[in-house]
């Protein structure tokens, strides 16, 4: 409940800020509205709106209660001057019957006395304090019964009631609290913090302690919400909808992003729908344990920091929504894309234990083949779509290339899956398993390669023969250099290691019958039975597939940790060998 009021009671400020930066000073307050003809007036109550959002967003919670207090009682202050005008100086006994006035006398008084006893209780007085309350706001009640003539009334209407008295006596006394600790908090507590742990986990602090990113997000719905209400509803005739519902979302949305608050409540709230689908994904394939992997990588602040960089570098707040619109579903197809190669990363790992674990849960297979089928056919779908709406450019090629990529690392996932199904219905170990499971894997980089060669192939001949830019020259050696050349790297490199394993287990011999009889143990790596090993230069056995993956990592013997090193020729060192440990 805590954080619930903490959230709810410093949601105001930021739509006080969005109001003040979508609307000018004089168009925020309007002159002819307020009665004033001066405008440094309109002003001063701008920048004092500005400041009061400033400080219900971050004031502590027990101070911030406090502010709401003085501000509901500004509010009866309010009503209470509003219902004295309306029965004190509207009413013409001329024109109303005996009947009616006095009826308007009564409920005149017994609004004056709940305003007063309310607050009198807001404002936390005293008894005298409160039975002197009571009475000051019925003495212009009073009075007008009495026959009082209207310019006396409206004197003591306007000099003599408690709007003025408290107004300049009670409630500046308190608001010059409230004042002198965000000043002594400026001057004082902030530079000692940040003197002692510096800006950045002060901010973090502050932000957490004010649980920002909620305020951002609550901010943000509520935008969202009064935005699609005026287009749906007010707007209906210039509405959207007759063209699609995704086309009507995309339009709220960036009506949504015209100043930077809304840009960053549109970030954050972006993060936490996708913290959102990637816990249901995890709990759609684990259950409800999913809740305690805690993944710092899975909390979908990616997405959301992808969707603040991309609007920045296109400059969504300065376009028009026509123009809005159309990068904002650019930049929805690169966020949702982003989003589902995350869920991959929730699943990949999920997908593998299921098939080596040889579970026999049907249900659990069911569901992870159900995500993954959805994974490696919504980018494609998307593709597709794409292509139907825009125009090809390199941009365009590499937000494409992310979810082809995607497509094909999801299917090399399956197929991999299905490898270890196929192993554990089988009555004996699949010797050939991890040849096969490294073609398959390989296969799928060789297509990441290709297609990322393509990309690069493209972007030079848009370069050399299309309209030269310097960003797409950036991005194009940065493709070059992480997606080709990494790439090409790791799996030289990969290919190296498997040949000089395989190398390796060529040189050392063969056990025979005998050997493997008198030895009537289990691999120590897979702990099967062995119908067939190797032999190490320090007498070991092992299964040969074993122990090749088991060189791929380290050059050192599974039991007695021994460097594997064939200087000599393997018989010779088997003859010299005693009896086999």
């Amino acid at each position: 409940m805590r954080k619930i009021v903490n959230v709810l009671l410093r949601s105001p400020g930021l739509l006080l800020v969005e109001m003040c930066y979508r609307n000018e000073p004089i168009d925020f307050y309007p002159i002819y509205a307020i009665g004033v003809k001066d405008e440094r007036i309109v002003l001063t109550v701008y920048f004092l709106v500005s400041l009061f959002s400033l400080l219900v967003i971050f004031l502590p919670v027990k101070r911030l209660v406090v502010f709401y207090v003085y501000l509901v009682g500004g509010s009866l202050l309010a009503a209470f001057h509003y219902k004295s005008t309306q029965y004190l100086l509207s009413l013409n006994s001329d024109d109303h019957s005996i009947e009616e006035v006095a009826i308007n006398l009564l409920l005149c008084y017994g609004t004056q006395l709940v305003i007063s006893i309310t607050l009198g209780y807001v404002l936390d007085l005293s008894r005298i304090s409160r039975l002197l309350l009571i009475l000051i706001c019925l003495v212009p009640v009073s009075c007008r019964a009495a026959g009082m003539p209207s310019t006396l009334l409206d004197q003591l209407h306007r000099y003599c009631t408690p709007t003025m008295m408290l107004s300049f006596v009670y409630l500046p006394h308190r608001l010059m609290q409230l004042a002198q600790f965000v000043i002594m908090y400026l001057l004082r507590e902030l530079p000692f913090a940040v003197q002692m742990y510096g800006w950045i986990p002060v901010l973090y602090a502050t932000c957490s302690k004010v649980m920002l990113p909620m305020q951002f997000f609550i901010f943000w719905c509520l935008l969202f919400l009064v935005q699609l209400y005026n287009s749906v509803v007010v707007d209906s005739e210039e509405s959207s909808l007759a063209e699609g519902w995704l086309s009507l979302l995309l339009s709220v949305i960036g009506k949504c992003c015209v100043s930077p608050m809304s840009l960053v409540g549109l970030s954050i709230t972006v993060s936490y729908t996708s913290y959102t689908i990637l816990t249901l994904t995890k709990v759609f394939l684990i259950g409800w344990e999913a809740f305690t992997d805690d993944n710092v990588i899975h909390h979908g602040w990616m997405e959301g920091f992808t969707l603040f960089l991309l609007a920045l570098q296109a400059e969504v707040i300065e376009l028009e929504t026509p123009q809005r619109e159309f990068l904002m579903s650019i930049i929805a197809f690169i966020v949702i894309s982003s989003l589902i190669h995350s869920m991959f990363e929730v699943a990949d790992p999920f997908l593998l234990l299921l098939g080596a674990s040889r579970s026999k849960n049907i249900c659990k297979h069911i569901r992870a083949m159900a995500v993954c089928t959805f994974l490696w056919m919504m980018p494609l779908y998307m593709t597709v779509r794409i292509f139907q709406y825009f125009d090809i450019d390199f941009w365009l090629m590499v937000v494409v290339s992310n979810c082809i990529l995607t497509s094909v690392q999801v299917l090399g996932c399956m197929a991999v899956y299905g490898l270890f199904i196929f192993d554990a219905i089988q009555q004996k170990p699949w010797e050939s398993l991890d040849d096969v499971v490294y073609y398959v894997k390989a296969g799928t980089r060789i297509v990441e390669f290709i297609v990322a060669l393509f990309i690069m192939c493209y972007g030079f001949s848009n370069s050399l023969f299309g309209e030269w830019s310097f960003v797409n020259s950036a991005i194009l050696v940065l493709h070059c250099y992480f997606n080709v050349w990494q790439r090409l790297q790791v799996g030289w490199k990969t290919y190296l290691l498997r040949r000089e394993a395989a190398r390796k287990i060529s040189l050392l011999p063969t056990a025979s019958p005998e050997q493997l009889r008198a030895n009537n143990d289990v691999c120590s790596i897979c702990i099967h039975e062995m119908n067939a090993a190797c032999i190490t230069p320090c007498n070991h056995l092992f299964h040969s597939a074993c122990l090749r993956k088991w060189l791929y990592i380290q050059d050192f013997c599974p039991l007695c940790h021994q460097k594997l090193v064939l200087e000599r020729n393997p018989k010779q060192v088997l003859e010299e060998g005693s009896t086999i440990e």
